[in-house]
């Protein structure tokens, strides 16, 4: 009974530091967009205030 305790303790333990090791405290990523002129805006339903700026 210690024995299968031990391992299941050890099995728990391992999994533990696996998962730590490959977590990352932080990630950085660069998006770019472009967006084209919009020529027609069409809503249903009751979507409520629209609200468009430029820039």
């Amino acid at each position: 009974m210690k024995k299968s305790l031990a391992v299941l303790a050890i099995a728990i333990l391992s999994l533990l530091f696996i998962q730590e090791s490959n977590a990352q405290a932080s990630a950085n990523q660069t998006v770019n967009l472009t967006v084209s002129a919009v020529y027609k805006i069409s809503t249903s339903g009751n979507p409520g205030a629209l609200t468009i700026s430029n820039g």
